[in-house]
């Protein structure tokens, strides 16, 4: 079987690493209002959970999620040891990217620079 066309193999999956998760649920259910002809209850839930990747197969290790912009790819989230799963990632700025010029700075060789550094975000 080939990797490629009708019928090619797909990555497998594989459990390259371990991760912690933490967290907790709080449910709050009430009797407000409760006669004959009316009745009125409330549910309230909060949760929060984090999660950290542990350790993956490698020390190195990371696992990007990209997609395809005009030719280039683009990362989108980034798995790595000490962050969470799928953290966002890319240009962390203040203010808004208005144009090109906000974040590159031009070679004057027809080339360009970026101005930030892709880090995680959030």
């Amino acid at each position: 079987m080939g990797t490629t066309g009708n019928g090619a193999a797909t990555a497998q999956w594989a459990n390259i690493g371990s991760m912690e998760n933490k967290g907790f649920e709080f449910t709050l259910n009430t009797v407000n209002i409760s006669n004959r002809d009316f009745q009125w209850r409330t549910n309230v839930t909060f949760s929060l959970n984090r999660n950290k990747v542990a350790s993956m197969n490698t020390e190195n290790a990371f696992i990007d999620k990209t997609y395809q912009n005009s030719g280039q790819t683009e990362v989108i989230t980034r798995t790595a040891v000490g962050k969470p799963v799928s953290q966002f990632y890319g240009y962390k700025a203040i203010g808004r990217i208005n144009s090109a010029s906000d974040y590159l700075i031009d070679n004057g060789d027809g080339t360009s620079t970026v101005k930030i550094a892709t880090q995680y975000c959030g």
